[in-house]
């Protein structure tokens, strides 16, 4: 029996988000981070302040992963911890200083990597294909969506 054409698609989709993943290890490392890290940089310096909960959710881990890879990002000096003065059981995570440098110094040269994969593609099928996702994230009613839609346009 022949398998729904859409679980193709998800078979590949995983297989190419693994390979990206395979192929920008190299350049996180350069800069003493993990993807998981840089994502969590990118999304506070883009959204703000955030609970723990918020950024996991945005990343897509666990809230176990979420505070190894905040703590990591707080030794480093990228992301501080704040307590709200109007409710101290409040916390946020916020990007700092250092943090923005790492990611201002990093952002160019992911961006470049990411345009030398997808340049033999047209760009007509990219924003076909940016189409789709964002309509697979809304029936997955997937928040996070309009931040990465609005960073595409960019």
């Amino acid at each position: 029996m022949m398998k729904p054409f859409s679980v193709g698609i998800i078979h590949a989709f995983f297989i190419c988000v693994h390979g990206f993943g395979r192929k920008m290890r190299p350049l996180m490392e350069e800069h003493g981070l993990t993807g998981p890290q840089f994502g969590a940089l990118k999304i506070l310096k883009n959204r703000g302040a955030m609970s723990p909960t918020e950024l996991s959710n945005y990343l897509s881990v666990t809230p176990g992963n979420i505070t190894g890879i905040i703590d990591r990002l707080k030794k480093l000096k990228y992301v501080e911890r704040r307590r709200l003065s109007s409710d101290r059981r409040v916390l946020k995570l916020a990007i700092t200083s250092e943090g923005e440098k790492k990611l201002s110094d990093l952002l160019p040269v992911w961006e470049t990597k990411i345009e030398e994969i997808f340049k033999e593609v047209p760009l007509e099928r990219q924003e076909e294909f940016l189409r789709t996702l964002l309509e697979i994230q809304e029936r997955l009613h997937l928040n996070p969506g309009s931040h990465f839609e609005k960073e595409a346009e960019k």
